[in-house]
């Protein structure tokens, strides 16, 4: 009986480390290894010379991190990269993940590639802010040419096989959303 006790406790303490990983996997931030940059350096290598800008939400300072870190890896690729960390006020709402989008089509599917296999990152759809965000900077040439907006990190706190309870929208986050510190009064 007590060996099974044992048992069973082992096997709890197991399943434990085993959801605490998962969790700090799930929260950790947004990074680029030396090898990630590396990766979409070589990739970007061709398009010396072009222009992109990168942009980050003004309360968002893990996607500002993130955000600086595409910035070295595109200069390092010789891309003229204007940095545009704390750029959009999410009036209306946040983006998840990242968005690339601008006339530079080339470069754009370009980016969206090398972000996505060199660098591991959740590469969404859209423009990355939405109609009644405020952004500056979005009407220079580097940032007509490709916009990269590093939107906030999806924390999916749900055990990976479950249905996410908003998947049909599943990168834009409402203000009306976030929790109050007073309770509504209906």
């Amino acid at each position: 009986m007590h060996i099974q006790s044992e048992q069973i406790e082992g096997k709890i303490k197991n399943r434990q480390r085993t959801e605490i990983i998962s969790l700090q996997e799930r929260t950790a931030p947004r990074r680029l290894s030396t090898a990630q940059c590396s990766g979409i350096v070589d990739v970007l290598k061709p398009f010396s010379g072009r222009k992109a800008r990168v942009a980050t939400y003004v309360t968002d300072g893990e996607g500002s991190t993130l955000g600086q870190m595409i910035v070295v890896c595109l200069r390092a690729a010789n891309i003229n990269t204007e940095a545009g960390m704390a750029t959009i006020l999410p009036w209306s709402g946040f983006f998840s993940g990242v968005s690339v989008d601008g006339e530079d089509k080339e470069l754009v599917d370009v980016l969206k590639n090398a972000l996505s296999v060199e660098g591991g990152l959740v590469v969404t759809p859209g423009k990355g802010y939405f109609a009644g965000n405020q952004a500056t900077g979005t009407e220079t040439e580097n940032a007509q040419a490709v916009l990269i907006v590093v939107g906030v990190k999806r924390l999916n706190l749900l055990p990976l096989s479950s249905p996410s309870p908003c998947s049909s929208r599943s990168h834009w986050l409402p203000l009306g959303n976030f929790a109050t510190s007073a309770p509504r009064q209906d």
